[in-house]
């Protein structure tokens, strides 16, 4: 890899953790839609690229998860894999935009785009001595034929396979405490308030979806609405119950955003309690 195009990718992913926080246990990865040979970049694709913005303006504004890159050699998504014992989780959203990229890309040919080229996808990381590892997960031609549970399948491993070292240290790094945590703290509060475990079901809801960043308390209020709940003054009781933490950042000072420490445990009581 050239030293020049290393930098500037460097530069990117750091530009990209500082403006999307990372929660512990979560790696910043570059995930590729890269052609062969030639351009795939709205000025020589416009049908592909029609469809893609399409896509990107329905998406609902709280989601905020990855971060949408235009190159001539084809679109970028800088994101967060969440490293658990379980493996590698990547937002659903990702994987949709990785979809309709490709899918995008076969019918803008159809419809006249050029060139014509195959597209690799590629998942890139930066190591701690700022080199870059990479992984090519698949060739796909404009003729071909694919399958969209395979590409989801490959990508997780190959998102696995260049953040292993990440997993084993993440997993190290959690004690028991940690792990139950959010389990004892749903406990406590349904024991005492169970008429908030809506409100802690649409908390998990927005973090999964948010890929366990930071989050508005707005939103929280927005997906709950979809469970009957019209109104609840603020997510301070599950503050103080340690479901979730107040984050010192506000956009504008007008928003106060949360996270959730231990989705995993929340999960667990919340199944138990259903």
């Amino acid at each position: 890899m050239y030293p020049k195009w290393k930098m500037e990718f460097n530069r990117r992913m750091i530009n990209f953790e500082r403006n999307f926080a990372p929660k512990n246990g979560m790696v910043a990865v570059s995930i590729k839609i890269r052609v062969v040979s030639g351009c795939f970049h709205r000025e020589h694709s416009p049908h592909a690229y029609e469809i893609i913005d399409n896509y990107l303006s329905s998406l609902p504004t709280e989601i905020t998860d990855f971060s949408f890159e235009e190159h001539e050699s084809g679109p970028e998504i800088l994101t967060y894999v969440g490293l658990t014992t379980a493996g590698v989780a990547l937002a659903t959203s990702v994987i949709n935009l990785i979809i309709t990229i490709i899918k995008a890309r076969i019918e803008g040919i159809e419809k006249g785009d050029s060139p014509h080229e195959p597209i690799e996808l590629i998942i890139r990381k930066t190591t701690h001595k700022e080199e870059v590892k990479e992984e090519t997960i698949l060739r796909i031609g404009c003729h071909d034929i694919f399958d969209t549970e395979d590409i989801e399948t490959k990508l997780r491993e190959a998102a696995s396979k260049l953040s292993e070292n990440n997993l084993l240290k993440s997993t190290k790094m959690k004690s028991s405490k940690e792990l139950s945590s959010g389990y004892e703290a749903v406990k406590k509060l349904a024991a005492k308030f169970p008429d908030w475990l809506p409100v802690v079901e649409s908390a998990l809801a927005v973090s999964r979806n948010c890929q366990g960043g930071s989050f508005a308390g707005s939103w929280v209020l927005h997906k709950a609405k979809e469970k009957g709940i019209d109104w609840f003054p603020n997510l301070k009781r599950l503050v103080t119950f340690g479901i979730l933490e107040r984050k010192e950042l506000s956009r504008g000072g007008k928003r106060a955003y949360y996270s959730m420490p231990d989705s995993e445990g929340v999960e667990k009581a919340l199944r138990e309690l259903n």
